[in-house]
């Protein structure tokens, strides 16, 4: 996970970088407010974020090219990106994690600095 300041062009430039990606390249990206979680700094819980999941299907040297570009979008909040095995990806299955979520979805063609200050 990557999170960055919610800014008209780390939207749109996310939105960019994406579209840019090679096909090795998965982002998941949300616009929300930043969630008071211990990883999180206080002074950006609430706070709009672009927050993106980011996967790479590739060796560690072409993942980091990869995500590269995201990562020079503005200066990371948080940045846990890092190589790892498949099931490190999902959190332990001791029954004790139980997220919960409320989302919105917007279906557009496309996102440009414009759209994304709205």
């Amino acid at each position: 996970m990557l999170m960055l300041p919610a800014t008209p062009e780390t939207i749109a430039g996310a939105v960019q970088a994406s579209g840019n990606a090679p096909d090795e390249l998965s982002a998941i990206i949300n616009v929300m407010p930043a969630p008071p979680m211990p990883f999180i700094p206080p002074s950006h819980h609430g706070h709009l974020v672009v927050m993106i999941l980011l996967c790479c299907a590739a060796n560690a040297e072409d993942g980091t090219r990869a995500i590269a570009p995201f990562r020079a979008l503005a200066t990371p909040i948080v940045d846990m990106v890092r190589p790892m095995r498949y099931p490190e990806i999902f959190p332990p299955d001791d029954g004790s994690y139980h997220p919960k979520a409320v989302g919105t979805t917007l279906f557009i063609d496309t996102v440009d600095r414009d759209v994304a200050g709205r």
